[in-house]
């Protein structure tokens, strides 16, 4: 007796069957392929049952292909001499296929189900969300996540909820509308680079078949980015030397936080948060060469992007601070697990606001010239421009910044193109702290010592913020009680 068609034998003698579904009747059967056990070792039985299962399975396969869209075909099947003609429409003549199949040995869970519908915006924007959340740092999921909303709610009022009802002319359609809302042409092209991404996503989750209609709707051309973007201007050398001059840099910045961190963000360009919720262990010395490493490890840290992790070396002019002295006073008394200012509290703009609302004060006080488009992020922009300025390598500016992708905004925002390697290569520390070495800030670094450890100084701000966090604690647990009676 020939072996039976479809079936195999496994180590135990029990015979199997396994049936493949044609791809284009897949969404109808929720199953690539049907397996299951013949509940025998007997080949001639086996053999038997097979046709039988067989037979079956072509019939559905054969009725499936003279279906239509708005109903599914009867299902004809000989079983022992008989024809039965099924109507999967009708509930009792399903139930009475269901039995046959299940008394021939065709157990198919739900073998035919109702065609997907339309994919829906509001289930998209769902899915994005959990594909993306542990992606982008809190701050760019408040404003990409708000943005997508607003799309949404737009194209519900014009009774479009269907993610395939958008189209190019819906979205140049929300684009001009936004433009009529929104002062800023920068703002504009970050609504529309927003909802590209959610639609980037829907087009690779295979929900949305077309060219994404958000693609090239920017207002603003590369070359004008920079004239636009007035956040991200350098300091003049004068500024400079205004802002580090000693005397009135030690009278503001009485914490050690507040005293570090510029230091830090001119000399490594490092942005904002990233110096403000660094740990101790996150500064270390590796083969020789001292480092902080801007990481995403532990609960309380978020970085800005994937590429914003790197490691840098710490470069001379720090090293001349006693930034190091502080570091190991720090370890010593509060431990590994201590952030690296262990007074601070996180709010939910971060760690950083008392860092950037005491150095807006600061510039406030000893620059009247382009006050308005000078912020603590200009250092990180003074840095790069020095980078740029002394022809550095793109791939080298953009790991020192954390810009580790073939296009991005550094060469607009950060310093102009270049020919040349875009490449993501591994710089050595060595190779970075040369360069970083080799910049001259103007600034005397050797002066820059902070007293952090007299009259129980970092005891006394450490104690401080526990009052603080009790009394939060203390409120929250107040507000809970009153609203569960």
């Amino acid at each position: 007796m020939p072996t039976p068609s479809r079936t195999y034998q496994k180590s135990s003698g029990m015979y199997y069957i396994r049936l493949l579904v044609p791809k284009n009747l897949i969404p109808y059967t929720q199953h690539p392929k049907i397996i299951y056990s013949l509940k025998t070792k007997d080949r001639s039985v086996a053999y038997i049952l097979a046709l039988k299962i067989n037979l079956a399975f072509e019939e559905w396969l054969k009725s499936m292909a003279i279906g239509d869209d708005k109903r599914f075909p009867a299902l004809k099947v000989q079983h022992e001499g008989t024809s039965y003609d099924f109507n999967l429409d009708s509930p009792a003549e399903k139930a009475a296929y269901d039995d046959l199949v299940d008394r021939i040995g065709m157990k198919v869970s739900k073998p035919i189900v109702a065609p997907p519908k339309l994919y829906s915006l509001d289930d998209g924007f769902k899915s994005w969300k959990s594909a993306t959340y542990k992606v982008y740092s809190e701050a760019t999921r408040d404003a990409y996540y708000s943005r997508v909303t607003k799309f949404i709610d737009y194209a519900r009022s014009k009774k479009i909820t269907d993610a395939q009802a958008v189209q190019k002319t819906f979205a140049t359609d929300y684009r001009d509308h936004i433009n009529t809302k929104e002062a800023s042409p920068l703002t504009v092209d970050n609504h529309t680079k927003s909802i590209k991404q959610f639609f980037d996503y829907l087009i690779q989750i295979e929900q949305y078949k077309f060219k994404n209609p958000f693609a090239n709707l920017h207002l603003v051309k590369k070359s004008q980015l920079k004239s636009v973007t007035d956040s991200y201007v350098r300091f003049r050398p004068e500024e400079i030397g205004r802002l580090f001059e000693v005397e009135c840099y030690f009278k503001r910045f009485r914490k050690p936080d507040l005293f570090y961190s510029p230091l830090i963000a001119l000399t490594m360009g490092l942005r904002l948060e990233e110096a403000a919720q660094l740990r101790v262990t996150d500064i270390y010395d590796s083969g020789g060469t001292w480092v902080i490493d801007i990481n995403e490890y532990g609960d309380d840290k978020e970085l800005k992007t994937e590429s914003s992790k790197r490691v840098l070396p710490i470069p001379r002019f720090i090293l001349k601070t006693n930034f190091l002295d502080y570091h190991a006073y720090v370890l010593k008394t509060y431990g590994e697990d201590s952030h690296l200012y262990p007074y601070l509290i996180k709010t939910k703009n971060g760690y950083g606001k008392t860092l950037g609302y005491n150095f807006t004060k600061h510039k406030q006080e000893l620059i009247k010239v382009d006050e308005a488009l000078k912020t603590f992020h200009s250092l990180r922009k003074t840095l790069s421009a020095k980078m740029d300025d002394a022809k550095y390598p793109s791939n080298l500016r953009k790991s020192i910044l954390g810009h580790h992708i073939d296009f991005d905004i550094t060469d607009e925002t950060y310093g102009s193109e270049e020919e040349g390697a875009k490449s993501k290569e591994h710089l050595s520390l060595s190779y970075m702290l040369t360069h970083l070495n080799q910049i001259e800030h103007g600034v005397d670094f050797g002066e820059f010592h902070f007293d952090f450890e007299s009259d129980n100084f970092m005891y006394e701000l450490v104690r401080s913020m526990k009052r603080k966090e009790a009394k939060k604690a203390y409120n929250a647990d107040q507000k809970a009680a009153s609203q569960q009676q």
